[in-house]
């Protein structure tokens, strides 16, 4: 079989199976559209939460008026009493509360120091952090104020006041994800896994049937067709996530596209022959996709994005290298995210470079000729 009548051979192998269609083809669309779903609204909102209120005093009320501002936060209930709280905690009507602790009023007209807590559900981060960033927004807000108020008081005028009470402007500028999107973080990366694991299993799949009927193509040219096809498949896909989809869900992408071309090929390849040596181990054709469908999400928090490398012990630190994902991930967020220039990658792309032609060396002898 020539290179060129295996690379032929196998897109009529796809195209007449069904299955491999779904995996290789329709996944990464159907994926494309019900993955980022629910993260359409980027950030948390209408988090609802209880106040309760010990103080009952002009400056607690002062105090909830600036709370209430945040758009981010639902107000629930304003409470006087803990044991009112844990109805609404149990009933699941809260996902946090603030406590305004008893002479609140008289601590700040005496200008001692007083403490305003803050509970949130440990189970739901993101929700967690929301109540706590607009519960300390407000008081910042209400202590700049007093401040001013004291020193107006003690004769300072009124403009001079203002810039000793704050006298060092914060400003943030998120960078690589302009809206700080839950989705804009996540989902660019696990596309990468998306185009990975189908690739793996999808290869799997077409080829255990090939050994079930006992018609493998063998040798070198046939390998090769097989490793381009395969390949070619999988640098479509990267090009459809990182160029439309990424477009249409209005993620971050400043990334040269002659850049993510020679990353999404690089990438391709590697995985591509990783998948056509795995093949090789499984006797059947629903084998690989049972035994790989479990394997994406170790895969995806090995990479060291969605946790940190440092928390990983010592020797996974180095294993995960073994993945291509993990070098992909990389890759491709500092490509299509951050601007990065191929030189910027050169670690991935040796990686993922040494990764390919392993498994292209352990392809050509596992798909050798045999008497």
């Amino acid at each position: 079989m020539s290179f060129l009548h295996s690379y032929r051979h196998t897109w009529q192998l796809l195209f007449a199976d069904k299955g491999a269609i779904l995996l290789l083809l329709l996944a990464g669309i159907m994926y494309s559209f019900y993955y980022p779903l629910p993260y359409s609204n980027e950030t948390v909102s209408n988090v609802p939460y209880a106040i309760v209120d010990f103080d009952q005093s002009p400056s607690s009320r002062q105090y909830i008026r600036a709370l209430t501002a945040s758009p981010n936060l639902s107000l629930t209930a304003i409470l006087h009493d803990a044991d009112e709280l844990e109805r609404y905690l149990f009933a699941g009507d809260i996902m946090g509360a603030v406590f305004i602790p008893p002479h609140f009023h008289e601590s700040l007209l005496t200008q001692q120091q007083t403490t305003i807590q803050v509970a949130g559900h440990g189970g739901y981060l993101l929700a967690s952090g929301t109540l706590l960033g607009a519960a300390s927004e407000a008081t910042l807000t209400l202590s700049i104020g007093l401040s001013g108020h004291i020193l107006e008081a003690h004769g300072v005028p009124a403009s001079m006041a203002n810039d000793l009470r704050n006298p060092v402007q914060l400003e943030t500028i998120p960078l690589y994800n302009p809206q700080e999107g839950y989705g804009s973080y996540v989902v660019p990366a696990v596309m990468i896994m998306i185009i990975q694991q189908t690739l793996l299993m999808g290869i799997t799949l077409m080829l255990g049937t090939l050994t079930e009927q006992q018609r493998m193509p063998a040798g070198r040219e046939a390998y090769l067709g097989m490793l381009a096809a395969f390949s070619s498949i999988g640098f479509i896909n990267c090009l459809y996530f990182f160029g439309f989809v990424t477009w249409y869900h209005d993620y971050p992408s400043q990334g040269e596209l002659l850049n993510m071309i020679v990353f999404a090929a690089l990438f391709s390849m590697t995985v591509a022959a990783m998948a056509l040596w795995l093949a090789r181990f499984f006797q059947n054709r629903e084998q690989g996709m049972q035994l790989l469908l479990a394997t994406a999400i170790p895969m995806f928090f090995l990479a060291g994005y969605a946790w940190p490398v440092e928390a990983m012990p010592t020797a996974l630190q180095y294993l995960r290298w073994l993945l291509p994902s993990t070098a992909g991930i990389q890759g491709f967020i500092a490509i299509n995210q951050m601007g990065a220039e191929l030189t910027h990658v050169g670690r991935e792309m040796a990686i993922l470079a040494g990764l390919c032609l392993t498994f292209v060396i352990l392809g050509l002898y596992a798909y050798r000729r045999q008497r």
